[in-house]
This record gives structure tokens, C-alpha cells and sequence, in this order.
């Protein structure tokens, strides 16, 4: 907790709102209210709300109305109880314009950031025109230079980038709070469905005729009555709404971007779109709202505000609440990236509470022996702190389940009360809960109030040294240290403290710290910066094995690997918010099968089943259909027990360990890739071999390596590096293996070896052995997600010709593996509208899998429905129901009618005969299709939405006035 400041005079900041919704967004993302009252001044009839957000105290009015005159009235009394205000915060709702000027598409749900504002309803009305005051005196004026300069340096590039990552955070912390704290206050995003921009000439009126006599008189005519009804209760024609590239990625469009420009502010609210075209090419405007012309001459301004609707005659109030959540998203992001202004008076300056970077909140703290919080003084910059200091990255986790084999071996490792020296190393693959363990470990030594608790990120050494400066501010050791001495001075600090422990997170880049580096290059890395010496602990998490015996002492690693079954379930249910039911037990195990027991993917997906009330069967049956797996996994839930710059999503969170393996090992980077397309289980080494031929250059090799021993250490290297990273598991000599099989091999064997010594670093790979002890391999399933998300589909091309071209030679053409690289290669073949090379492929494939398993078998079928698919993409539409008609019969039969892969076909097939113009068999067939997909999985299944879509559309086209 920050300490409340002492009076009104100090508040920098403050934001004001004209309508609830819109104040109630900003108060979701306030991080501290303050309970004083702190008064007002004589005369000032404003009612105020008090808080922090970040560094800054700041103060809140909602206005008792809209417009104008109620914002210049509100900020003037502000300023007169608030005399030391720096910057107000105009923030909420507007109306925006489909494009800027430079023809940037604008949507629902964007914010526009004020450069300025244009007064466009002052002037004087004319017969024939309205002419708008333009004289100085008239016009608005110039917000302050430092006002300016803040909007010039967030216009930039970058700024940009910045606000929209920062207001992504916040607008996935507001919808978390929001449903935590009031089910009422819904900031969702409505769909990309539901924005719908239409012709500005195109007006909301009664489209039927014999509806309305007034609205049938003429095109223009428009009567009362149509204001107050819906676009689908007047039949607004959805076809004439205006199509925008942007609305395709309807998942990006949850969060907002960001747009710099101009305002058109007014007492008038604009339901027009000619008039809104208009009155923008007159004054470069981008967007319209009320307040801003009222409250910007009083006082130093910025408008924040999201837009809602178009401001056409269409303007609805579906999109108002998810817009002031962007908006009050955006002003946070805003205000944390305002400078702080110098007091000389203020004894918190420069330096009094420090502060966390990743959570913006006060994060350092001295504790006394009684428990009490005060601020660090930073009266006499050379002296260190003698009391405890608490500076950790996160909030304590909750939701944390304790996993006890681990934790015994920690706590054996790292004990509590000892006058000795101590560290070990939590290692694994991302997402496993290294940091999670390591944060709960920290809270748990908070308990001793003689004990100091330091938490630093070693992703780089931007964010260690970053860390560090932030400790010296805490331990008093000054603001102007750099470089080294700012290590030098911050390690001795730590080890000055009677107790401490600091845990060096996310040490992924072991090289940081010296490791593979020569010894006499090893001063000059970070690892002279880890505190050592009694009474110390120091606690590292990292990706890499190599860990294990390098930074910490021999067999003081720890593996972090999955959880078990009954930690996996209880995980889920605190994420979920809910025991799971007696009927869904089976459905949770399949989940957490699927999830291959990992903590990120249980906590994403946990977070994702309440925020979208999706019930275990549904997100289950989405992971299972690729594109849906992909989606659902990629989702990046807020969690704010991570950073908010990390990759939360399962897939994302290892794109950093497959970048290091590809600079360190390409051939194993290579592996990876072609794996990826595999079973992920019971790999066979010469699959790896084939893989491994593919990438070696062993000529280029033979003239720069002339020694057999040479060759076969890079291999161990390589191999040993795999493991390190926790993506799979390896046989100790894989090579030997291939070597036995074909003598031949040698010349590429080494650099197998290396490969998957990699791969078993990174964790992404584990080896068994099979019977007669030949080597198996295990690819972790959710790596291989990420690894297949990352080479589609190009890449995924290239990898997979080159692993069928070899693995057809050690494995044989109708071996399990490589007819699913075949079909996997159709699939990207498809994707790339490479239709020719993927009709030449597809018999092939089709034989392979009819002979290998019988023509009634799932695989065969699959192969038959990419046929049909093929035909389709490709316009041949009588031969894809060639196909899709019988594929149907036999999916009936084999499967069974309600199967899901049996209304699949049903729905390709109606899709297919409505191409034919068999129009009154399509629509039998979808109706079908609709009426068991509402049996068996719901009404408000995707696919079920999916149908009846089709079915109405369909159902309009056919009653158009052209049918």
C-alpha cells in the first residue's frame, strides 16, 4: 500500500467523465482509492472520488450531465479546489469516423487521443450556410508545451505500439474485475459481427413497404418512430453495410488500437452520416464528442475516448460500455507514461517508494521487526537500509497449488534458518510453474522479519540491470549509479542485510551468466552480480537443464515438470471458480489429458472457461479442430501474477525457447519443426535421422573438421542442449543407433547427436527405450502445437517435403508418421492455393490410407473430406459432391448420424449443392444439420451459430427483391 497523500495540493491528475458507464470504467482500473475526505473549496459543488493510479495521486468528477457548458463549469471548480493540477483526463465515449485521413481504417471500440479540439457548432448561421468562428479569439487555444510534447512523443511509432500493449493489460484486468465485482458492469467486446458501418447515404428508416407511410414517401423521408427502433426491427440490410479489412481478424479487434488526432466537440449529438462526412473533410476531424471544448481552455487537457458508433443515423448503444473500458484502458496507459515533475518540497522525491515496472505499483517497502510499512529515506545516498526489505514481482498467487515433491526438495535445498550460503535452480519447460513456486517460496521467507526479499528478472540484461536500479532507490543507495558500479554497489547492499534472498527469475539465456563461455571471459558476465557469502539464498528459474551444475552446485536442480492429475484438477477448478460436477469428471480428465498437465495451459484455459462461461465439452471438442485449437490456446488471459509483458498464451510462451534453439542448433531447430507434424509419441531415431540428413552438411564439415572424437562432442553438445530446454527426451547415444542401421550415417550421426542433445535441454524432447532398446522419442503435445503454429504454412511446406523425402527410406510409405506428413502437406498446400500439387498428392494418400486401414476407417474418410474440400476451394463444384454425397453415406453408416465429423459433411454438402443452385436440397440439408446440431451440442455451440447463419442468409438472398 502507498502512503495517501496529505492534502488536494498532492494531485497531478485528474479525469473526468460526463456519463456513469464511463466513470465506472476508469474506477475499475484505479489501483488505490484513497478514503480521506479531502474537501473542496468554497463554492465548488463538484463531488470528487480520490485514488492512485501508478505514481500519481489523482482526483475524479462526473459530471451532473453532457455537453459542454456542464465540462467548463465542472473543471473550472476543479481547478479552485485542486490547485497543483498538471493534466486533466477528458475520458469516455465518442462518435468516429470510419477512416482517417490517410486512409486508416477506424472501428468500434478504437480511442481516439486529442491533438486538438475544433469548436465545430460555434459560429453563425447564414440563409444558405453556417460559416464556423475561426478568429483567434473564437477559436480554442493551444494545450501547455508539456502537454503538447506528451501527445507528440505518444503520436510517435512507438508511443503507439506502447499505449496499445499497455491499455491491453489493463482492458484484461477490467474484464477480470468486472466479473469478479459486478456481474452488471459488462466491457466485453460484442463480435466483429456487430459492427456494421453503412453507406452514409444508406439511412435508418422502414424498409419494408406498406410499413410506413412517412418512410415510403421518399428516399429521404424518415419518420419519428424509426429513432427509436433497431436496425433489425426496421431491417437495415445487413449486405449494404461497408466490408473493412480490419473486422477479419475479429480476435485482434477485442483490443483497441490507438489513433492520435482531431476532435469535433459540440453541444450537439450527431446521428447523421452526410453531416458527419462533411463537417470532418471541413476540419480534419477523426472523431465527435461533447465535453472536450468545455473543459479545454479552463485547464490543461487531453481527450480519451473510445468510439461507440459512427455517428450515423444507425447509432445504437450496444458498443458503449466495451468503448469506455478501451477508453479508461488507454488513460491509465496514458497517465503511466506521463513524466513525474521534480518537488524539491516533496520528501518523496526523487526516489522515496520504489516501484514496480511490471505492475505499476508500489512494489518496495522497508519492514520493521513489528511488520510495519514505511517509506525508504533517501536522505544520505551511501547508507544502506538496515531493516527488511520486500521487493517482489508479483502479488501472491492465490490460486497456487502446492505441489509438495517439489517444495520438500526445496525446502531441503533452501532451508529457512540457516547462517550458510544456499542456492538451486527450478528448471523446465515454459509454463511449467517455475515462477509460480519461486514467488510462493519468496512470500513464505517474507514471514521472518529479519529477512530481506529481492526479486529480479534475468530475461536480459536490460531488465537484471533494470531490477537492480530499482533496489539501489529501496536500499538507499543513490540514483546516479550505472554500470558497474551499480551492480557492484547493489550486490554488496543485498549481502549487507542480515537475512536475505534474492530469486533470479527467468534465467533462460544462461550465456548472461558465463556458461559456455571460456573462463577467461566469464568476469565480465552478470554472474559477478549474484550476491553470495552467509546467511544468503539465491533461487534461479530457467528453461535451460544446463543450469543444473553450472550456476548451482551438482544435483541442486530441480526439474519442474507436469503436474500430477489431482493438482492439474484442483488447479483448473480454482481457475474456473467451480468443483467440477459428477457428470463432467470424464471430460475434465480428457482436458487435462490434452493439456498434458501443464500449469499455463490448466490457468489459460480455467480463465477462459469463466470469462466466456464455455462450458469443459465445448472447449474440448474446440482444441480438437485445428483451427479452433489454435485459437483457444493462443488466447493471452491476464494474469496479474506474470508479467504484463510476457506471453501468457501456452503457444506464445515458447516462441523464445524455439528462437534460442534455432540460433543455437539449427539442426535441431529443424528437427523440431518436422516433428511437429508427427504423432507426438514412440518416434522412431530414424525419423530424427531422416531429419538430421536433411539439414547436416557434412562436406562443408569435412574441410573445416578433420578429427572423428571433434565431431562427435559437437554431437553430445547438441544432444544434451535439447534436453536442456525440456521439449522432448532423448536416448543417451541415439547416434550409435543410426550408425548400427547404416554405417553409412556416420558422417551425419554427429551432428544428430548434437540436435538432440539440444532438444532435450530445451526440455522440448524425452527418450525411452522400446523393446530390443532401440531408442523411442516423446514430443511434449503442446510444444508441438507451438512448433506447428510457427511453420504454417510456408515453412511447414518446406519441412514436410523434406521429411517425407527421407523418411519415406527408413520408414517405408505406409508407415503411421509419414502418411500424416502427407497429410498435413496437403493441408498446407491448400492453404497456399497450391491446388495443382495438392490434387497430385491426394490419391496417393488416399490409396496409402485405404490399404493401410480399410476404406470405412476415419483416417481414409478425412482423406476423402480434404478432397472435398480441395474440389470446393477450387470452384469444382459438381465433383465435390461427387465426393461429399457418398463421404456423407459412409460417415452415416461408419460413425453414425449425430457424430460430429458426420455434420460436417452434411453442412460442406449443403454448402456444395447451394453452388449447384440445388437450392431446395441445401436447404433440407442445412435444416437437418441445424436441428441435430441443436441436439447434440446446443444452441450456443459455434457450429450450431454457424448453421443457422448460413440458413438465414441463405433465407434472405432467396427473398430479396431480385429472387
Amino acid at each position: 500500500m502507498a502512503t495517501p497523500p496529505a492534502s488536494r495540493n498532492d494531485f497531478e491528475i485528474a479525469i473526468v467523465c460526463a456519463l456513469r458507464l464511463e466513470y465506472d470504467a476508469v474506477c475499475h482500473l484505479v489501483d488505490e482509492f484513497w478514503d480521506g475526505n479531502y474537501g473542496r473549496a468554497a463554492g465548488d459543488p463538484n463531488e470528487y472520488t480520490t485514488g492512485r493510479i501508478g505514481l500519481f495521486n489523482i482526483v475524479m468528477v462526473l459530471l451532473s450531465g453532457m455537453g459542454k457548458v456542464k465540462a467548463a463549469s465542472a473543471t473550472a471548480s476543479l481547478r479552485s479546489s485542486y490547485l497543483n493540477l498538471e493534466l486533466v483526463l477528458v475520458t469516455g465515449i465518442c462518435g468516429g469516423l470510419p477512416k482517417t485521413g490517410s486512409d486508416k481504417e477506424l472501428v468500434l471500440g478504437d480511442v481516439v487521443v486529442s491533438n486538438t479540439v475544433v469548436q465545430y457548432d460555434l459560429g453563425r448561421r447564414y440563409p444558405n450556410e453556417f460559416e464556423t468562428k475561426d478568429t483567434l479569439s473564437d477559436s480554442l487555444g493551444r494545450p501547455p508545451i508539456h502537454v503538447q510534447n506528451l501527445v507528440a512523443r505518444l503520436a510517435t511509432s512507438r508511443g503507439i505500439r506502447w499505449l496499445e500493449e499497455q491499455a491491453r493489460s489493463h482492458l484484461e484486468k477490467l474484464w477480470i474485475q468486472q466479473r469478479n465485482e459486478d456481474e452488471a458492469a459488462d466491457h466485453r467486446y460484442p463480435g466483429a459481427e456487430n459492427d456494421h458501418l453503412y453507406p452514409s447515404s444508406y439511412l435508418h428508416k422502414h424498409r419494408s413497404t406498406g410499413l410506413c407511410r412517412v418512410c415510403d414517401d421518399s428516399p429521404r423521408a424518415v419518420c419519428s418512430a424509426s429513432r427509436k427502433l433497431s436496425c433489425r426491427e426496421l431491417g437495415c440490410d445487413v449486405r449494404q453495410s461497408i466490408s473493412r479489412q480490419r473486422l477479419q481478424d475479429s480476435e485482434r479487434l477485442r483490443l483497441p488500437g490507438v489513433f492520435i488526432g482531431r476532435f469535433g466537440s459540440g453541444d450537439t449529438v450527431l446521428k447523421s452520416g452526410e453531416d458527419r462526412d462533411r463537417i470532418a473533410k471541413e476540419h480534419d476531424l477523426i472523431a465527435f464528442e461533447m465535453e472536450g471544448a468545455g473543459a479545454w481552455d479552463e485547464i490543461p487537457c487531453i481527450i480519451v475516448k473510445g468510439i461507440c458508433d459512427y455517428a450515423d443515423s444507425h447509432k445504437n448503444k450496444n458498443w458503449q460500455k466495451f468503448a469506455a473500458a478501451t477508453a479508461a484502458s488507454v488513460a491509465k496507459a496514458l497517465i503511466e507514461k506521463y513524466p513525474r515533475t521534480d518537488k524539491p518540497s516533496d520528501p518523496r522525491q526523487p526516489n522515496g517508494l520504489g516501484h514496480d515496472l511490471y505492475n505499476n505499483e508500489p512494489a518496495s517497502c522497508s519492514r520493521t521487526s513489528a511488520g510495519n510499512t514505511k517509506p525508504v529515506s533517501n536522505t544520505n545516498p551511501r547508507t544502506v537500509s538496515s531493516d527488511a526489505c520486500h521487493i517482489l514481482a508479483y502479488d501472491r498467487n492465490e490460486n497456487f497449488i502446492p505441489r509438495p515433491d517439489i517444495d520438500s526438495k526445496l525446502g531441503r535445498l533452501l532451508p529457512f534458518n540457516s547462517d550458510e550460503f544456499h542456492s538451486a535452480a527450478l528448471w523446465g519447460l515454459g509454463g511449467s510453474g517455475k515462477t509460480q513456486i519461486a514467488l510462493q517460496y519468496a512470500y513464505n521467507r517474507c514471514r521472518d522479519p529479519n529477512c530481506s526479499v529481492f526479486w529480479v528478472h534475468a530475461d536480459t540484461e536490460a531488465t537484471f540491470t533494470q531490477d537492480y536500479r530499482t533496489i539501489a532507490g529501496v536500499l538507499g543507495l543513490g540514483s546516479r549509479l550505472e554500470g558497474a558500479e551499480l551492480l557492484e554497489a547493489v550486490r554488496r547492499g543485498i549481502e549487507s542485510q542480515k537475512r536475505w534472498v534474492i530469486v533470479v527469475d527467468n534465467a533462460d539465456d544462461l550465456g548472461l551468466f558465463g556458461v559456455g563461455q571460456a573462463s577467461g571471459k566469464r568476469q565480465g558476465t552478470l554472474l559477478g552480480s549474484i550476491p553470495k557469502g552467509p546467511n544468503g539464498t539465491v533461487l534461479w528459474t530457467s528453461r535451460d537443464q544446463r543450469v543444473d551444475g553450472s550456476l548451482v552446485g551438482p544435483q541442486r536442480g530441480i526439474q519442474v515438470a507436469k503436474m500430477t492429475v489431482e493438482e492439474s484438477r484442483e488447479l483448473l477448478e480454482k481457475w474456473r471458480r467451480e468443483v467440477t460436477p459428477g457428470e463432467e469428471a470424464q471430460e475434465v480428465e480428457s482436458l487435462l489429458e490434452e493439456l498434458q498437465w501443464l500449469p499455463l495451459a490448466i490457468s489459460q484455459a480455467g480463465a477462459y472457461l469463466y470469462r466466456t462461461d464455455t462450458s469443459v465439452s465445448e472447449y474440448l471438442s474446440q482444441l480438437k479442430r485445428e483451427t479452433g485449437r489454435w485459437r483457444v490456446l493462443g488466447e493471452d488471459e491476464f494474469d496479474r501474477h506474470r508479467r504484463g509483458d510476457a506471453q501468457n498464451s501456452v503457444l506464445r510462451t515458447w516462441t523464445i525457447s524455439i528462437r534460442r534453439l534455432k540460433q543455437d542448433c539449427q539442426t535441431a531447430y529443424t528437427i523440431l519443426h518436422v516433428l511437429a507434424f508427427v504423432d507426438n509419441q514412440n518416434i522412431p531415431v530414424e525419423l530424427l535421422a531422416a531429419a538430421t540428413k536433411y539439414k547436416y552438411t557434412y562436406r562443408q564439415e569435412a574441410q573445416t573438421t578433420t578429427k572423428p572424437r571433434q565431431r562427435e562432442q559437437t554431437l553430445k553438445r547438441a544432444v544434451r542442449r535439447l534436453k536442456d530446454f525440456s521439449f522432448r527426451s532423448a536416448s543417451p547415444r541415439p547416434e550409435e543407433q543410426v550408425k548400427n542401421e547404416d554405417p553409412d550415417n556416420a558422417n551425419y550421426a554427429d551432428e544428430l547427436e548434437r540436435a538432440v542433445r539440444r532438444l532435450k535441454d530445451f526440455s522440448f524432447m524425452t527418450e525411452h527405450r522400446s523393446e530390443g532398446n532401440k531408442p523411442r522419442f516423446e514430443m511434449h503435445k503442446l510444444v508441438q502445437d507451438a512448433a506447428r503454429r510457427q511453420g504454417r504454412p510456408e515453412q511447414a511446406k518446406q519441412l514436410l517435403m523434406e521429411a517425407l523425402d527421407d523418411a519415406r527410406q527408413f520408414l517405408g510409405e505406409d508407415h503411421e508418421s509419414v502418411l500424416d506428413c502427407m497429410d498435413e502437406l496437403v493441408r498446407a498446400l491448400i492453404a497456399l492455393k497450391e491446388y495443382d500439387e495438392a490434387d497430385k498428392l491426394l490419391p496417393r494418400l488416399l490409396k496409402l490410407r485405404q490399404d493401410t486401414y480399410g476404406e470405412n476407417h476415419p483416417y481414409t474418410l478425412g482423406v476423402l473430406n480434404l478432397r472435398g474440400n480441395l474440389y470446393f476451394v477450387q470452384g469444382r463444384h459438381d465433383e465435390a459432391v461427387q465426393v461429399r454425397s457418398p463421404l456423407l453415406d459412409l460417415e452415416r453408416q461408419v460413425l453414425g448420424y449425430e457424430h460430429p465429423s458426420t455434420l460436417l459433411s452434411m453442412y460442406n454438402l449443403a454448402l456444395s449443392r447451394r453452388k449447384q443452385e440445388r437450392k431446395e436440397e441445401a436447404a433440407e440439408l442445412m435444416q437437418e444439420c441445424s436441428r441435430l446440431r441443436h441436439k447434440v451440442i446446443g444452441a450456443n455451440h459455434p457450429h450450431t451459430k454457424a448453421t443457422d447463419m448460413m440458413l438465414e442468409g441463405w433465407e434472405r438472398e432467396d427473398t430479396g427483391p431480385n429472387s
